[in-house]
């Protein structure tokens, strides 16, 4: 009773406004009148045409003919594991319900590797003839993947095309419902805890791999440690890695100890090693036993990998400057890139970034590269270790975090831009944000916590809503589309833009009609109302009217 009590208020309120804004039929009001409902009818029959092209353009694409997902095969660190390998693979072939295994274990000690080459080997026997959805749940980063966005990352995957609910409560029954009756296999990688998991437990019929730095045991599952490296098998891969070498099965064994077996840090001694052939094996000993300073800070379960993958890059700093101050600008990358982003975070000609990214890969280990999305990546502890050599006052930082939140700006524009296209174009677009969604929240993030002091993440945070306002409305929800652009009002209102801050307020109003909050609708449409009329603009004057009546 109370809601339809100030939906009353509000057309009464409406009313008397039209009234005073009329007045004396010759004063030419009248005329102002005319001129606002002619243009609350067109905005009114823009937004219904462009409802209508979007549900249109979506209807005729066929879906039918894809291919079933599959997760990429990297295998980066890859040795050693067959027995590993074996037991996954017995548990995940195995009939009955779900199938879940979890492999734990310290960052860089090859979980990634070994559940991708598992799922490689899932793929070519047709266990899971559905396909493989691969999800990064992000659990060693300050925000950890939602069940929610991870239900709505399964689902994208499966219906390219869909919008889905932002709730669990309304998730969970999709999610279940769209798996029912599948054979799929799913891999939640980088998992924080239990809790992050157990909503996503699949239906009979799908199979589970989780990794996780932590111990996760799930009702029906295999849950497998996964230690260091094998002595031998990590003498082998460094004496695969510096064959141009003659070293001692005695050296090979002391570094690989001291490397803790490692696989990230063994790949990162044995690359230092073969690039620079005028080291000694006992020198290079005893420069690690020499490494302290910040790097550290950087140990994992008391093995000081730190002074491993520091070697690489205080070398790195040594022969060419300019490329460690880039590869540091490379941990404002919270996921993996393409060389364009580099690119523009690096601010160079694109075969600059290529020669730089090929030298971080090849020829300093301190850059992973998946050939087959073409993409980059930095590893946990290589990204860690980057923001560690950055200083606080260091300016490299801010301005790579500047041009990477306003190069993903522009991707969220393309995405919209694809998405309205209508045709094969719309799932373009989404996919193109799907892909890039992490990139695109986190400088749009940035930019919001920087708005009050720097002027250019004022402007990007004004603008990141506007970029994408129709795909940002198939995927994300409303309650967070009124942060984005509560913020965007805040940096519009900072920067002397009065009209784009009520236009940010009128569109935080319209969020809370979505979600069924009327109340909150009048106040924000309210203080669009003022500010409109302050800077009389009347058009957008009369549109607030309307959207209050």
């Amino acid at each position: 009773m109370a809601i339809w009590t100030n939906i009353w208020d509000a057309i009464l309120r409406s009313w008397n406004a039209f009234v005073r804004l009329i007045g004396d039929p010759s004063s030419g009001n009248w005329i102002a009148l005319a001129g606002i409902i002619i243009g609350a009818a067109v905005a009114i029959g823009l937004f219904v045409v462009g409802r209508r092209s979007k549900r249109r353009s979506a209807e005729p694409i066929d879906t039918s003919a894809r291919p079933p997902p599959s997760v990429a095969t990297e295998v980066l660190d890859f040795v050693g594991r067959e027995a590993e390998q074996a037991d996954l693979l017995a548990a995940l072939r195995g009939g009955g319900r779900a199938s879940i295994c979890a492999v734990g274990g310290m960052g860089g000690i090859g979980k990634t590797e070994l559940a991708k080459r598992v799922a490689h080997e899932l793929k070519s026997d047709q266990r899971y003839p559905d396909g493989q959805v691969f999800v990064e749940m992000e659990g060693t980063s300050t925000s950890p993947l939602t069940p929610e966005r991870a239900m709505q990352t399964v689902l994208v995957t499966l219906e390219p095309e869909g919008s889905f609910p932002a709730e669990l409560s309304a998730l969970t029954p999709l999610y279940r419902r769209t798996l029912q009756g599948k054979r799929l296999l799913l891999v939640l990688d980088n998992a924080r805890d239990q809790a992050q998991v157990e909503p996503l437990l699949p239906p009979e019929g799908c199979g589970l791999l989780v990794t996780s730095r932590n111990t996760i045991l799930l009702p029906g599952g295999e849950c497998l440690n996964l230690p260091g490296l094998p002595p031998e098998s990590a003498r082998d891969l460094l004496a695969a890695i510096t064959r141009e070498r003659t070293l001692s099965d005695a050296d090979l064994e002391e570094l690989a100890q001291r490397c803790g077996y490692l696989p990230l840090a063994l790949r990162a001694a044995g690359t230092f090693l073969a690039r620079n052939l005028d080291w000694s094996i006992k020198e290079y000993l005893k420069e690690l036993s020499a490494a302290r300073g910040p790097l550290e800070l950087l140990n994992v379960q008391n093995i000081d990998v730190a002074a491993t993958l520091g070697l690489s890059a205080t070398q790195l700093e040594q022969e060419n400057g300019e490329l460690y101050a880039r590869w540091r600008m490379l941990a404002v990358f919270p996921a993996p890139f393409d060389r364009l982003a580099a690119q523009e975070v690096w601010d160079v000609e694109e075969s600059v970034a290529r020669d730089g990214l090929s030298k971080l890969v090849a020829d300093y280990s301190l850059l992973l590269f998946d050939d087959d999305s073409r993409r980059h990546r930095l590893h946990d502890l290589m990204r860690d270790l980057a923001l560690r050599l950055s200083a606080p006052e260091d300016p490299v930082l801010p301005a790579a975090h500047g041009r990477h939140a306003e190069h993903f700006r522009k991707v969220l524009a393309e995405a919209d831009r694809l998405y309205l296209e209508g045709g094969e174009s719309v799932l373009q677009g989404l996919a193109l944000l799907d892909r890039e969604r992490r990139q695109i929240e986190s400088g749009r993030a940035w930019a919001a916590a920087h708005a009050g002091e720097d002027e250019r993440a004022a402007r990007l945070t004004s603008e990141y809503p506007d970029a994408g306002a129709y795909v940002l409305d198939v995927r994300i929800h409303a309650r967070d589309m009124m942060r984005w652009r509560e913020e965007a009002a805040k940096a519009a209102h900072g920067l002397g833009d009065r009209g784009l801050e009520g236009n940010h307020l009128g569109m935080v109003g319209k969020y809370f009609a979505d979600i069924g909050e009327p109340r909150w609708t009048i106040d924000y449409t309210e203080q669009a109302l003022a500010i409109h009329r302050e800077i009389r603009n009347r058009r957008a004057e009369g549109q607030d009217l309307g959207n209050l009546g």
